[in-house]
């Protein structure tokens, strides 16, 4: 009951992460859902016994964008929700909201207490979702659990809970080495999330995936609702615009009593890393998420739309292979009228990339003739003219920065 006596005196998110990481380690992938079944099974039986529905949303880019248009929607429409999202940005707390607020550091505490979480056999993503769980259950009259799901699908915590909707966001290659290294392969990681008798919606654009999902949906019994073939995804569409139109029709699939009358633009709802504009002295930073080379090209394509320019873009990755590092950086260079300079970063991070990896990455690059550098972010902003600079790539990167830069205000 170490940990217990922990809690209690705890005083800042510093403090919080600090010791849930040192009681359970840092966040890291655990398959096998069997092995944690036993312990979330009490929390799992009184949320499936209760009235609440539970939507799971999966995929490879946009569930945290999706996740927090679609609760943005529902409560809009008086209903209450807990939404599970990762990774955070600042605070491990904003991966738990109830009711659109994110639950108080002494309230953590007394669940991390009551349950004991941190003295059981769980991994650092599963304890922080058994203290979600634990916070639904003793919310009275929950309409809707949101969940993101962390990584596949299959495997994730969130997978223990019986869904009433899915949905696929998008599909890429990404975490191959867990994955697997074929869209074929993530996919079916990611269809793990399906049960029989329950709708999916699907926002995921390759046509031979489409086909794929037809096929195992009549096979699993699982109603598809492809958003390409109901013509609700266009060709023109940008990825904002697809997560909105994804998170409208879960709404409209909710909520039956509504027509199609919601607005097709999407709301300008800025959410942590994900288009939040934040400015220190002369320098505007806008923060946009995007960790993976599809990730970065719905990005382009974004901000094409939206004639953007940027006097810098900042950028660093988790570790990743190499190939999809210098594929990122490739298409960043083709794109001169976007951004001035193109800086990759260090940061101090036990995934961030390493500094020789990222040397291999940045062989024989150039932007506007001159070789991409490797610099230190910290020394990036102290400058008195004027900046607009984009922050992009790991949100444990753009989580770095704005750390930084909050305590630079202070």
């Amino acid at each position: 009951m170490g940990n217990v006596k922990k809690a209690k005196s705890i005083t800042s998110d510093i403090e919080l992460l600090s010791m849930i990481e040192n009681s359970v380690g840092k966040e890291n992938f655990r398959p096998g859902l069997d092995r944690i079944r036993p312990i979330f099974g009490p929390y799992i039986e009184s949320i499936s016994k209760s009235q609440v529905q539970v939507i799971i949303i999966g995929g490879t880019n946009g569930k945290g964008e999706t996740s927090f248009f679609l609760r943005s929607l529902l409560h809009q429409y008086g209903k209450k929700t807990a939404l599970w999202t990762s990774p955070h940005i600042l605070s491990v707390r904003e991966r738990i909201q109830i009711n659109n607020k994110e639950l108080s550091l002494l309230k953590w505490c007394q669940l991390i207490e009551q349950s004991d979480v941190l003295n059981k056999d769980l991994s650092f993503y599963e304890a922080i979702f058994l203290v979600f769980l634990q916070a639904c259950t003793e919310e009275h009259h929950l309409d809707y659990l949101i969940l993101e799901v962390g990584l596949g699908g299959r495997y994730d915590a969130v997978n223990l809970l019986s869904p009433d909707l899915c949905l696929l966001t998008s599909l890429s290659l990404d975490h191959q080495a867990i994955l697997g290294n074929t869209l074929k392969k993530i996919l079916y990681e990611k269809w793990g999330i399906t049960r029989t008798g329950v709708s999916l919606i699907s926002g995921i654009r390759q046509k031979f995936l489409r086909e794929l999902m037809r096929v195992w949906s009549h096979n699993d019994g699982v109603p598809l609702i492809d958003l390409w073939q109901t013509g609700k995804n266009l060709s023109k569409d940008h990825f904002v615009q697809r997560n909105w139109n994804l998170a409208k029709e879960a709404f409209l699939t909710l909520e039956k009593s509504f027509s199609d009358s919601l607005s097709r633009t999407p709301p300008k709802e800025i959410t942590k890393g994900r288009r939040e504009e934040v400015t220190l002295g002369g320098q505007t930073f806008i923060f946009i998420g995007a960790h993976n080379f599809e990730g970065i090209k719905e990005m382009v394509t974004f901000l094409r739309d939206e004639k953007s320019h940027f006097d810098e873009v900042w950028l660093s990755f988790s570790e990743r292979p190499l190939k999809d590092i210098r594929d990122c950086l490739k298409l960043l260079i083709t794109v001169p009228c976007l951004w001035g300079k193109i800086r990759p970063m260090l940061f101090d991070h036990g995934r961030a990339l390493k500094k020789e990896q990222w040397i291999e990455a940045l062989k024989d690059l150039q932007f506007n003739g001159a070789d991409l550098g490797l610099w230190n972010f910290k020394d990036g902003w102290n400058d008195s003219k004027e900046k607009k600079i984009l922050v992009t790539g790991s949100y444990y990167f753009v989580g770095a920065v704005q750390q930084f830069l909050s305590l630079l205000r202070d």
